[in-house]
C-alpha cells in the first residue's frame, strides 16, 4: 500500500479579527483537522475511519513555566479525536521540535505502507494569543 496525503487544513484565530473566538489548543487543532478531513473527503463519515492520530506537543505542554489557570488536556491527541468523533487505535503525543511534524508524517506513512493504519491524522496547534 502506498501512503498518500489526501487532505490538508489550517486555521488561524487572529486576535485582531472580528471573528476571533479565543480557541484553546485543542479547539484550534480540531478546527484545522476538520478542514483537512473535509479537504480529503467532504463526508463526515471520514472521522470514524481515522485509526491513527499524531499530535504535536504544544509549547505550553513542553515547558513547565507555561501554564493555564483554567486547566488543559492531559491527553491531547485523544481530546482532539473525541471532539472529531474519531476512535483511533493509535494515538501519539509527540515532542515539540522543528522536525517533529515531518517525523510524524514519516512514521504514519510507514504504518500505512505496512498495513497497520489506513487513515491517519497529524495535527498541531498553538494558542499563544489565547
Amino acid at each position: 500500500m502506498t501512503p498518500v496525503i489526501v487532505g490538508v487544513g489550517q486555521y488561524t484565530d487572529r486576535l485582531d479579527s472580528p471573528q476571533y473566538r479565543g480557541l484553546s489548543s485543542v479547539e484550534l487543532a480540531v478546527e484545522a483537522a476538520s478542514r483537512a478531513c473535509r479537504d480529503a473527503l467532504d463526508d463526515p463519515r471520514i472521522f470514524a475511519q481515522i485509526d491513527g492520530i499524531g499530535a504535536l506537543r504544544t509549547f505550553e505542554d513542553s515547558i513547565p513555566r507555561y501554564s493555564t489557570p483554567f486547566g488543559k488536556s492531559d491527553n491531547f491527541p485523544h481530546s482532539i479525536a473525541r471532539r472529531l468523533g474519531a476512535t483511533p487505535r493509535t494515538a501519539v503525543w509527540a515532542k515539540v521540535g522543528g522536525d517533529t511534524p515531518q517525523t510524524l508524517v514519516s512514521e504514519f506513512c510507514e504504518r500505512v505502507a505496512a498495513g497497520s493504519l489506513r487513515v491517519a491524522l497529524v495535527v498541531g496547534s498553538e494558542a499563544i494569543s489565547t
